[in-house]
């Protein structure tokens, strides 16, 4: 008791009643929760600072009132006989315990709440206190995470321990043909092949003792049962969920019935590439032959292509959706985890926006080939200025200078051309040194081509790395010292290659200019092939 008493002492000792009267009423009145005692005949006898905020009413307003004024509407008839009940067999009642409950404000509004009920004796008979909490923000927070799950683009299935289905999304309904209130309440095995599920309640138990985040893919091949008795082939995604009504686990799952397919076309061509090398290694020694066989390889290599441009494009969509998840588990959570949890959602974000940016890249670099255009009379001076508004917000936080000499017109691809003076001039940009960067544009004509130098003051590449930096993914930089997915110069590389020209960096730049790097290509100034 020495501790509780220690409340009730000053500096000259215990604190006669009065003085104890005025601290609890003080400390009541403060409390960051609604505070209400209700006598027995259901009257208002007191209330703190945190029910007027709470209701909209003044103190004087509600002191001597039923508190039937805080009741819904639709409620007030039959609040008096539970009230009646609570007082015939008064006991401390939680927060959260019994019906759903909702508060009336002054303006009439409705507000969630929970309430906790305390039976206090006093010298007037037994009072009820109650403590009243806000549930809007807590409603409201669940709301946005079931609009979230709803329109997430992975059928979405949340169980409980004991494999009942709690909730489903729209995307559920599609990817297996169940409506909603078919499933809801329903075991999970449903869902799962005859075959499998026996051997399913097992598998559940043990996840539940041992929860853990399992991503995509992992573990054994999966498959799905439909309505109509049919199975897809499935990836899952686990996450466990601690909720006040304990483990739930929220199941992300993927239908991959295209994704097979479009694997065992990669294979079929895997295949085809394989006997086209053997063909060619066959017919190398005749020349006729050996055309034959390039063009059969060319071909190959552009059905290769055009599956990786589709593999790629369709890893943008659960890539999205991790991310989005992940996100979601970081708001909704953080005030939950600890640092080192955050930490690792931070680095998920992080990783899942380079793998984005990687496949973005992947894609650019596909299309050159892919979705090449005719050659054009292109004028060089309006795609630098294109290439230049493209980058006009890098360009104003480094505070860089962009000077250009005055640019021909040359046969090519307008697009590809503002790509590549994007890339280069990008560059130059990106990796300044300690000074503003300065980037200088010059040309110059030869022998019926155009040689084009894009010169910056910045950092330079060492000369053991000037051919390899044009290869893809080649990076001379960690990704926390400069961003980005080192496919930049291969893709200069593809475009300056394709309007037959080349391109490569200065030997001489380092040692008679100082610090920076020349990047030197050429174009054809007559129309060629395309």
């Amino acid at each position: 008791m020495g501790d509780e008493l220690a409340l009730f002492r000053d500096a000259e000792g215990p604190l006669d009643l009065e003085q104890q009267r005025t601290l609890l009423a003080t400390l009541v009145d403060a409390a960051p929760v609604a505070i209400l005692l209700v006598d027995g005949e259901g009257r208002i006898a007191l209330v703190n600072r945190e029910v007027e905020k709470l209701f909209g009413h003044a103190r004087d307003a509600l002191l001597g009132q039923p508190i039937e004024m805080l009741v819904p509407q639709g409620s007030r008839v039959a609040h008096p006989s539970w009230r009646k009940s609570y007082s015939d067999a008064p006991r401390a009642r939680p927060m959260g315990a019994g019906r759903a409950l909702h508060g009336v404000r002054r303006d009439g509004t409705r507000v969630p709440v929970e309430i906790a009920l305390q039976p206090v004796a006093t010298g007037r008979g037994t009072h009820t206190l109650a403590v009243v909490v806000d549930l809007s923000e807590r409603r409201q927070l669940e709301r946005r995470f079931e609009a979230v799950v709803e329109s997430a683009p992975t059928a979405m299935v949340m169980t409980d321990q004991h494999g009942r289905i709690l909730l489903v999304n729209r995307e559920t309904e599609r990817m297996f043909g169940y409506a909603r209130q078919e499933l809801l309440g329903d075991s999970v095995e449903r869902l799962v092949p005859l075959r499998f599920r026996s051997a399913h309640p097992q598998l559940r138990d043990g996840y539940f003792a041992q929860p853990e985040v399992r991503r995509m893919g992992a573990g054994r091949e999966l498959y799905g049962l439909r309505k109509d008795g049919s199975e897809v082939p499935i990836e899952i995604g686990l996450n466990p969920i601690q909720t006040d009504d304990g483990l739930v686990v929220l199941s992300a799952i993927v239908d991959i019935e295209e994704r097979k397919r479009l694997d065992a076309a990669r294979q079929e061509n895997l295949e085809l590439e394989e006997r086209v090398r053997e063909r060619t290694a066959e017919l190398a020694r005749h020349a006729e032959d050996l055309q034959r066989a390039n063009q059969a390889l060319e071909r190959s290599n552009m059905e290769l292509r055009e599956f990786a441009y589709v593999a790629s494009h369709d890893l943008q969509s659960p890539l999205r959706s991790i991310s989005g998840f992940v996100q979601l588990l970081q708001r909704r959570y953080r005030d939950v985890l600890d640092a080192q949890a955050l930490g690792w959602i931070e680095s998920a974000v992080q990783a899942a926006g380079r793998m984005s940016n990687l496949i973005r890249d992947l894609l650019e670099y596909s299309h050159i080939d892919s979705r090449a255009r005719p050659f054009q009379p292109v004028q060089l001076g309006e795609v630098v200025d294109d290439a230049l508004d493209m980058l006009a917000a890098s360009i104003a936080d480094a505070r860089a200078t962009v000077v250009q000499d005055a640019l021909p017109t040359v046969p090519g691809d307008r697009s590809q051309l503002v790509q590549l003076f994007q890339n280069l001039i990008g560059n130059a940009i990106k990796y300044h040194g300690p000074e503003l960067p300065v980037v200088h544009i010059r040309c110059r004509e030869n022998a019926g081509e155009l040689r084009v130098s894009v010169t910056d003051n910045g950092i330079g590449i060492p000369p053991e790395q000037r051919e390899r930096v044009f290869e893809l993914f080649r990076r001379l930089h960690s990704t926390q010292t400069y961003p980005g997915t080192g496919i930049g110069l291969a893709v200069a590389r593809r475009v300056v290659e394709r309007h037959g020209g080349r391109i490569w960096i200065e030997p001489e730049s380092a040692a008679e200019r100082g610090p920076g790097t020349t990047f030197t290509f050429t174009l054809l100034l007559a129309q060629g092939d395309t």
